[in-house]
């Protein structure tokens, strides 16, 4: 398997076709007519590439310009005979043809071939979630929508912009004064109920009213997120506060609202959630925005979220940074896990500053994407690695809750709105 993981073999050109190979790797009859390439490649059959991938690629431009997917080959096994539509550039002077493989040395889930192809280096992970043309979308998501990382054509996505929402905020903010959302939280909100807004915060724009950052059983502990004006989420495992708990909510202009669980549901499923859907005495005003989640066709736009942003608040009053490695999991009935949205420390130097493990004590905080000013409920915490339950997944059971608690009041989950933004061509692989 040394030859597959980091060579690029430039076939031709559409003008002048001069075709090269690697070592023990040949291009024959390689011809362009009628608006369709022809060539055949052979290799060892004792080195296949990777999982059986090869994909062709295809850029305009030999030192600048997005290198796209032209045409991929499943299973390849050699010799493979090549017949793919290239008549989108029948009009251009000069495009270059790379045939890779799915090989990914730094495991950062873009391939060897198309960061070789774009200038990226395959050995370090980091690049994957730089910005190098500063329109907001990262490398990875550049590769995904397949657009050009070297120029600014991609701030009309929803990944771009759910990124701009977390790192334009961050620029130029230090983590030890920037963190707290509070001032003097928790020990003032101790002794006072204060919750004085910390206008030093890098999120004191975002309007993040729906979580409830105090009780009246567990203080800064076993935090709820509003999910309508009158049901607020809770995590299981650490035996939510009972009917009678008072929570308080802060307005945007600092008016602190106070309701009392009245009636609460375990959201139970195999596996199990961790999720509880608490119903307060009364609905709280419009001043408290209650979270959205993410439509049920968010990878139309999202993909898997690898490297996203994400927003985790803690007991201390902290507004955390981490990078999504999944915003939906699969379920592992085996080890008994939900779907979960799930986090890891940032690859990016900036967002890295501003993030820590999360500890005893942290659980039920919830974790959100940005979409501008807009907090998007991910999940609410269970793990120590900023991950929990997807709110996604298990939108309908929670909506059955919410309706179970409250039959007459019709209270439902609302989503977020992201089809006004560009989709991406394919669902990433």
């Amino acid at each position: 398997m040394k030859r597959w993981p980091t060579v690029l073999f430039v076939l031709a050109t559409v003008s002048a076709i001069s075709p090269t190979a690697g070592e023990d790797f040949r291009i024959a009859d390689f011809a362009v007519s009628n608006g369709v390439l022809h060539f055949t490649a052979t290799w060892p059959s004792d080195d296949p590439p990777p999982d059986g991938f090869l994909d062709l690629y295809c850029r305009t431009n030999l030192s600048h310009g997005a290198a796209r997917i032209l045409h991929t080959e499943t299973n390849a096994v050699a010799p493979l005979s090549f017949s793919v539509d290239a008549s989108a550039l029948r009009d251009v002077p000069a495009a270059f043809f790379l045939l890779g493989t799915r090989a990914d040395a730094d495991g950062d889930s873009i391939p060897d071939a198309w960061e070789l192809a774009n200038g990226l280096d395959p050995t370090d992970p980091a690049d994957s979630v730089r910005d190098d043309d500063g329109d907001g979308l990262a490398n990875l998501h550049e590769h995904w929508h397949g657009t050009d990382p070297h120029a600014p054509d991609g701030a009309d996505t929803a990944l771009a912009v759910l990124a701009r929402s977390v790192d334009a905020r961050l620029a130029g903010k230090a983590p030890a004064t920037a963190l707290p959302y509070f001032l003097g939280y928790p020990q003032t909100a101790f002794a006072t109920n204060a919750l004085a807004a910390n206008p030093g915060c890098w999120a004191v724009d975002v309007d993040l009213s729906c979580e409830s950052p105090w009780n009246d059983e567990a203080k800064n502990r076993k935090s709820g997120t509003l999910v309508s004006p009158i049901h607020m989420l809770l995590a299981n495992h650490h035996n939510p506060p009972d009917p009678g708990t008072n929570f308080w909510f802060r307005a945007p202009d600092g008016t602190v609202h106070v309701r009392s669980i009245q009636a609460k549901r375990r959201i139970v499923s195999t596996p199990d959630t961790d999720l509880v859907v608490a119903l307060l005495d009364e609905p709280l005003p419009s001043t408290i925005a209650p979270a959205k989640i993410l439509p049920a066709n968010f990878r139309e736009h999202l993909g898997t979220g690898l490297g996203l942003p994400a927003v985790s608040l803690d007991q201390e009053g902290k507004i955390l940074v981490s990078e999504i490695v999944d915003l939906e999991t699969d379920e592992d009935a085996e080890e008994e896990l939900p779907s979960l949205a799930a986090s890891r420390a940032p690859l990016e130097p900036t967002r890295a500053a501003f993030y820590e493990t999360l500890v005893a004590g942290d659980s039920s905080n919830p974790k959100f994407l940005l979409l501008e000013d807009q907090p998007i409920l991910l999940s609410i915490h269970w793990f120590d690695n900023h991950a929990g339950a997807s709110i996604r997944r298990y939108a309908d059971l929670i909506d059955a809750a919410m309706t179970n608690l409250s039959p007459h009041l019709g209270y439902r989950l609302e989503t977020v709105d992201l089809d006004r933004f560009r989709k991406l061509p394919s669902t990433p692989r």
